[in-house]
C-alpha cells in the first residue's frame, strides 16, 4: 500500500502529500477497486522523448525507477451532437521519418504505482498487484497527481510549458465485481470467475492555468468506488 512505502527521507511521499482540505465523501471499508488513474490531455504534443526521459524521469526516478514502453493512447474527444454520431475507427497510413510516438510508463518498485507520459498526455495510476493491496483513496491520490504533474511542467521547455494547458481531465475507477460463490482466492485465480468488470469515468472541469499552476475543481460529492 502506498502509505506504507517510505522514501529515502524515512517518510511516505504519498502520506506527506495527503490533502487535508479535500472533503471525504462516501467511503467503503473494502471497495472493489482494481485500478484508478487521474490524467490530463493537452491539445497537442508538449513533451518529446528527450524531455520525458532526460528531463522528467530523473526528477521522479527514486520513486519510479522502472521504465516501460507502450503504444500511445488515442486522443479523447467528446461528441455533443444530437443524436450522437456513431463511433468510427479511422484507418490511417502515415509515412514519416520521425520516430513513432511512445507512451512511457515509470513504475514503482512494488508495481502499484505508475506515471504515464506521452506527447499529449500525463497520467498517474494506482493498481492492485496483490490481492492484499489496499486502495489508498482519492484523498491520497489527488495530491500525488498534482505534485507529479507540477514536476512534469517544470521539466518542460518554456515554450512547451506555455502550451501545456489541459483540454481534458479524467478520473477513472476500474472495479472488479465477483460473485458470492467465487470470493475464494482459488476461484478468483480464474478469469471466468469475474462476472463484471466496469469503470466509472468522471470528467471534471478545468480552470485555466496561470503560469505553471494547475487547479482541478473538487465539487465531487460521492467517490465512485
Amino acid at each position: 500500500m502506498w502509505a506504507d512505502r517510505t522514501d529515502s527521507l524515512g517518510g511516505s511521499h504519498l502520506e506527506a502529500s495527503r490533502a487535508s482540505d479535500i472533503p471525504t465523501p462516501v467511503s467503503f471499508a473494502s471497495p472493489p477497486v482494481n485500478e484508478v488513474y487521474l490524467g490530463v490531455q493537452f491539445p497537442g504534443p508538449v513533451a518529446d522523448e528527450a524531455t520525458t526521459l532526460a528531463d522528467f524521469w530523473p526528477r521522479v526516478r527514486e520513486d519510479y525507477p522502472t521504465l516501460e514502453r507502450q503504444a500511445p493512447i488515442a486522443p479523447a474527444v467528446e461528441d455533443f451532437s444530437v443524436p450522437p454520431a456513431p463511433p468510427t475507427v479511422p484507418f490511417q497510413v502515415e509515412v514519416s521519418h520521425q520516430p513513432f510516438p511512445q507512451r512511457y510508463w515509470f513504475v514503482s518498485l512494488d508495481g502499484n504505482e505508475l506515471i504515464q507520459v506521452q506527447p499529449d498526455r500525463f497520467m498517474l495510476n494506482w493498481r492492485q498487484v496483490q490481492e492484499s493491496d489496499e486502495y489508498p483513496r482519492y484523498q491520497t491520490l489527488r495530491p500525488e497527481f498534482e505534485r507529479r504533474y507540477e514536476t512534469f511542467l517544470e521539466a518542460l521547455p518554456e515554450e512547451s510549458r506555455t502550451a501545456a494547458v489541459p483540454e481534458w481531465c479524467e478520473v477513472t475507477y476500474i472495479n472488479h465485481i465477483w460473485s458470492e460463490a467465487t470470493r475464494s482466492s482459488s476461484a478468483r485465480s480464474s478469469s471466468s470467475s469475474l462476472i463484471s468488470s466496469s469503470f466509472a469515468a468522471i470528467v471534471i472541469g478545468i480552470r485555466r492555468r496561470r503560469q505553471s499552476s494547475f487547479n482541478m475543481r473538487t465539487g465531487l460529492t460521492v467517490e465512485s468506488t
